[in-house]
């Protein structure tokens, strides 16, 4: 064992306590999971089968529709990686989004400059106590997997020596986006800042990854379908699952349905406009005050970009889907933790991190964690209503989003590299 690990640990009972927390913490959210049938995964799995013995059009229109949603290449994914064995593949599925999301944490954190102990922490928080990463665990859907692949988009961007990281991160987005689209709107965030920073190299290198991602995520899906026409059934319907069909009261947690409900007017389109426009207008003016002669590396296409802004733009990215789409389910908020990491990272020696305003921002996004973990407040004031639920997660990943635009604001203040602050 290395002599420096022996002696810190040898020293800091803390770090030890804290991994047998999170190692109890694993065991019991295996547990947990391991009480429920898993409905969100018995669905993709049982359409994964059912695609040898039926049409892509009855799968998305007849007789075996029942909102189905989930893209051709989803379901192509789970009928070539799926046994004939439920049991067995529901638990190997499991086992792969706890590790999932337990890594992509861990990775976000370390990433971000904690301490192995505070990496830990934040495990603990966002496993036992977050009621959307809980959630996905219980239905087995999708959610944590995609928590895991765009940490590990960021973690490729952080591999400055790795040759073709853009290309690896282009090709690792457009899988995802392929499989499940709403990451789309973390793909038009990290364009619309590379184009503002004139960052024109990694957008065509990242683009060009998309691309082949997307070709054979199209092929490997219509081999499977065996036909072309399975994108354009799900397209057909599309609309049809895009409305206002989920109530608040079945936990769809949306912002557009609160209004909907009271008002019964649609406002996805205009809020999705308004979160848009912000970011946009948080990006200019980042852009603007970051043009200055002690900061141009960082608009230099030819230089390393600091991980930490694509990290940021991932965060935005996912924070506009929650709080503009018509159908938010509990699971779908597991996307809040790369925001609710960054705006609780640690200070290292940056003097603008240990401001008054800084201090403040981590308040709120202790407030924010708290509101949409849901539990801690389930617990304290015994609320059951699904509309309070709503009203308080929406709340919480909104504040999120303003400190998200705070950290773009400030990202022009600083030379290149000093987003995070990486810990030794």
């Amino acid at each position: 064992m290395n002599p420096r690990i022996r002696d810190r640990l040898s020293q800091d009972a803390a770090t030890i306590l804290l991994f047998l927390l999170l190692v109890f913490c694993i065991i019991k959210v295996w547990d947990y999971g391991r009480q429920t049938a898993g409905i969100d995964f018995r669905e993709k799995w049982t359409s994964g089968h059912a695609i040898p013995h039926t049409s892509a059009k009855d799968i998305y229109e007849g007789k075996y529709f029942a909102y189905r949603i989930s893209t051709p290449f989803l379901y192509s994914l789970f009928h070539w990686f799926s046994s004939d064995d439920y049991v067995r593949d529901l638990t190997v599925f499991r086992a792969l989004c706890i590790a999932s999301s337990l890594l992509a944490i861990l990775c976000l954190s370390r990433l971000l400059g904690y301490s192995a102990a505070a990496a830990m922490a934040a495990a603990v928080v966002f496993m036992d106590w977050f009621q959307p990463l809980l959630s996905d665990v219980r239905v087995g859907n999708v959610n944590q997997l995609q928590l895991g692949l765009l940490t590990l988009f960021v973690w490729l961007q952080s591999k400055q020596k790795l040759g073709g990281r853009e290309l690896l991160g282009g090709l690792v987005l457009g899988f995802g986006t392929m499989a499940k689209p709403n990451t789309a709107y973390v793909v038009l965030m990290l364009c619309a800042f590379w184009i503002a920073n004139r960052r024109f190299k990694k957008l065509i290198h990242v683009s060009l990854g998309m691309a082949i991602a997307a070709v054979i995520a199209f092929v490997v899906s219509s081999a499977a379908f065996g036909t072309v026409r399975c994108w354009v059934d799900w397209l057909r319907i599309l609309p049809q699952v895009s409305g206002y069909l989920y109530p608040v009261e079945d936990h769809n947690y949306s912002v557009s349905m609160l209004f909907y409900e009271q008002i019964g007017i649609g406002l996805s389109g205009p809020i999705t406009l308004v979160l848009f426009a912000m970011a946009g207008v948080s990006l200019w003016f980042g852009r603007h005050r970051g043009n200055t002669p002690n900061t141009d590396a960082t608009l230099n296409e030819d230089s390393e970009e600091p991980y930490f802004e694509d990290m940021l733009m991932v965060a935005i990215g996912c924070l506009i889907y929650l709080l503009s789409a018509t159908l938010v389910w509990l699971h779908y908020f597991v996307l809040t933790v790369p925001m609710a990491l960054i705006a609780l990272r640690p200070s290292g020696n940056n003097k603008a991190a240990k401001s008054h305003a800084a201090v403040f921002s981590r308040i709120l996004a202790a407030v924010a964690i708290v509101l949409i973990a849901e539990l801690p407040v389930r617990a304290l004031f015994s609320a059951t209503d699904p509309r309070h639920s709503a009203a308080l997660m929406c709340s919480g990943t909104f504040i999120l989003f303003a400190l998200a635009v705070y950290e773009v604001l400030r990202i022009g203040k600083m030379p290149a590299g000093q987003g995070a602050h990486p810990g030794t």
